[in-house]
């Protein structure tokens, strides 16, 4: 039997076939409930140790690796910048860190707003310049990468159904009989208790009769005359003065400090032409109605019953 299965693949509104997907330079990191989350180009969700804890769908949802969702509407599809509330998006460019708002503004490390995320995925200054080219996701027709459409595609598969559901039957299988011999107890193990008399011998030892004790004895002191230096007066410190020595030096001192002066360059303008959106890209739903054929199956229209059937006996006169 075959079957249409659904699929969906990124594209961006209006933009028609032939759509390129570039990818960005930088590396995206999102926050969530204090949870770090890198996304590689793979859609993948990687933690903190480099273990794969999930992925982004093609609607910008977290789908954890069991299936489960972790926050619809997370992140934009093509960028993966955030775009929920409590999502906040960290863009890392080589030795540099930016984060990006959900509007798609940029700001440096003390928070200050620098630029915006362009149409091309690159980040532009206040002044109009390029700070970082192709930083995140974007398409090579330069449409906006927070729009996308999600169109269905179809592919045909072959499946088994079941004709005939599978059944039990009881069958009596009768036992099996055999003579084997085995050893059995007739008398159980016991313990006897045997009493063996004590054997005594005479031998010599060694007793103390009277303890061993310590007598004090009185050993009379000795004497002699010795000689010795003894201090008559105490060693002191006397304070010397130096007059001081004077002569002339000569020596550079700042009379005025180095400064800078601002001078200020005027603004160069030119007139630049540059396309503007007349009316936005839309998405259309078109439904592509089911495609039905005729099968042919065997059903049951009565289910199988046993009948008992009975033997009239034989009689046979003699």
């Amino acid at each position: 039997m075959l079957v249409q299965e659904e699929s969906v693949q990124i594209v961006p509104v209006g933009a028609g076939s032939g759509s390129t997907l570039i990818p960005g330079s930088g590396r995206i990191t999102i926050i969530y409930s204090g949870v770090p989350y890198t996304i590689d180009q793979g859609r993948n969700l990687i933690d903190a140790g480099g273990n794969r804890v999930g992925s982004v769908n093609a609607n910008g949802d977290l789908i954890a690796a069991n299936g489960s969702l972790i926050l619809a509407g997370a992140v934009d599809p093509v960028t993966y910048i955030g775009l929920a509330n409590g999502v906040a998006t960290r863009l890392t460019l080589g030795g540099n860190t930016f984060g990006i708002d959900s509007g798609f503004g940029v700001r440096d490390a003390s928070g200050r707003v620098i630029g915006t995320i362009n149409n091309r995925g690159s980040i532009v200054a206040t002044d109009g310049r390029v700070i970082a080219a192709n930083a995140v996701n974007s398409f090579a027709n330069g449409t906006g990468g927070a729009t996308v459409s999600a169109s269905p595609t179809f592919r045909n598969v072959t499946e088994t159904v079941v004709i005939q559901e599978a059944s039990t039957q009881l069958v009596t299988i009768p036992p099996v009989y055999e003579t084997r011999s085995e050893t059995i107890i007739v008398r159980p193990e016991t313990v006897e208790y045997i009493t063996t008399p004590a054997v005594f011998e005479n031998f010599t030892e060694t007793v103390v009769v009277q303890a061993a004790s310590t007598s004090l004895q009185s050993i009379p002191p000795v004497f002699e005359t010795v000689t010795e230096n003894v201090v008559i007066q105490d060693a002191a410190n006397q304070l010397l003065i130096t007059p001081a020595v004077f002569r002339d030096v000569t020596e550079t001192v700042v009379v005025q400090p180095a400064s800078v002066e601002y001078q200020t360059i005027p603004a160069v303008f030119e007139e630049r032409s540059t396309t503007v959106v007349v009316q936005e890209a839309s998405s259309e739903l078109v439904v592509t109605p089911a495609v039905f054929e005729t099968i042919s199956e065997n059903v049951v229209l009565q289910d199988q019953t046993v009948e008992l059937v009975t033997t009239p006996s034989l009689r046979v006169r003699r």
